[in-house]
């Protein structure tokens, strides 16, 4: 999972930094829009993807708590946090933070609807007037305006128009999707770039949308130089004055982008696309423990219940405190050291296959595995239902001080 999060950094990287090098200038606003939007959802949905593939399985390999030995006090077992503990434990508040904010702003949102809206339609949207904004924003179907908004006054006609060009091309729907991508990459820098170029790409569609509508260019330009910032601003709504005005005064007197830019489009895409895929399928195996060699592909299989010393871990630990000794030679020698243990736990709860992968020597290695070798069979983990086997590995640190 954290090596999945790590690559989106790379994979909306590569999506961001395409637009912003080939694409930010074009007057090819759909085009744009399908960029961000797509390249982003297809990059972050690709790794999930599986292709045919010939399996071989291997067992998981489980790690246990390290257990500290000593000969002058009595042994513990290591239980700070690991550093995959640590980023897990930030991303995951990270996500709680995220998420209770959206409720906030999707609970604020809901009360002004409520309490503002007074049923009236205006070109197809629901008109709500609020004191709390000072010009006009929108999210779907409702149009929040202040209350002395007036239709029949051009201004506020071009700003209705810009509002309605928005919903009529859903834009409302792109902010909910990255306002829900938020939650889960809330670390991802890249993420609120493009949701900032994405929003800017909106507001260039809706400003074409007014001119197209009979307004003159000259006086809706006016128009946006003399907007002030909004009072109200909310995760979900467009308003009318809040992204660069600069940029899309320049933008409105671009000349249109022609059939080249087109050609560059189609000639940049499969490139991307061909990096994101091999990029995210590398990903995608290191993060379902799969190995990729030639055309067959390793599997290791991760139990859905893991098998059990009888009487838990605590009860276990206790049980090698119990049994495993400093040996004498190693202590007159002062050595000391990390013994790695790995055994199988088998699908009738017996333990085989002890080996010491790690010894420091003078009997280190030796004594921890005798140790091992005295424990009962443990309930055998399952995965669907069925007992397999799981491989486990126990850290022993022999430390002549403590």
């Amino acid at each position: 999972m954290i090596e999945y999060l790590a690559g989106t950094l790379l994979s909306l990287g590569i999506v961001f930094g395409s637009h912003w090098l080939f694409f930010r200038q074009e007057t090819h606003f759909r085009w744009n829009r399908f960029w961000l939007l797509g390249g982003t959802l297809f990059s972050l949905l690709l790794p999930m993807l599986s292709l045919p593939s010939t399996t071989a399985i291997r067992w998981a390999q489980m790690k246990l708590p390290e257990v500290i030995i000593s000969p002058l006090s009595h042994p513990t077992a290591n239980s700070t946090l690991g550093l995959n503990d640590l980023l897990l434990l930030v991303y995951v508040s990270g996500c709680i933070i995220m998420l209770l904010r959206l409720i906030h702003q999707s609970w604020q949102l809901r009360n002004i609807i409520q309490k503002s809206a007074d049923g009236q339609e205006i070109g197809g949207m629901q008109k709500v007037s609020t004191s709390s904004v000072a010009s006009c924003s929108s999210f779907f179907w409702y149009l929040f305006v202040p209350r002395e908004f007036d239709i029949s006054n051009s201004r506020d006609r071009s700003i209705f128009f810009h509002e309605r060009a928005h919903q009529q091309q859903g834009h409302s729907f792109d902010l909910l999707i990255f306002q829900a991508l938020r939650c889960g990459l809330w670390f991802n820098p890249f993420l609120y770039l493009i949701e900032k170029d994405l929003r800017i790409v909106h507001e260039f569609q809706a400003d074409v949308a007014v001119i197209q509508s009979g307004e003159q260019k000259s006086e809706y330009m006016k128009i946006l130089a003399q907007q002030a910032f909004p009072q109200f601003e909310n995760l979900f709504t467009h308003s009318f004055n809040k992204s660069s005005i600069t940029k899309r005064i320049k933008m409105m007197n671009q000349k249109r982008s022609g059939k080249l830019s087109i050609l560059k489009g189609m000639m940049i895409l499969p490139v991307v696309l061909f990096t994101l895929f091999t990029f995210s399928c590398n990903n995608s195996n290191n993060n379902s423990g799969k190995i990729s060699s030639g055309r067959v592909i390793a599997e290791e299989v991760i139990p859905d219940v893991q098998p059990q010393f009888p009487g838990g871990e605590k009860a276990m630990l206790t049980h090698l405190y119990s049994n495993i000794k400093y040996p004498q030679l190693a202590r007159d020698k002062e050595v000391e050291g990390l013994v790695l243990v790995t055994f199988t736990v088998n699908t009738d709860g017996t333990l085989n296959n002890f080996e010491a992968e790690k010894d420091p020597g003078k009997g280190l290695g030796e004594a921890a595995i005798e140790a091992i070798k005295t424990m009962p069979a443990w309930e055998p983990g399952k995965k669907n239902g069925k007992a397999i086997k799981v491989e486990y590995s126990l850290p022993v640190r022999f430390k002549l001080e403590y």
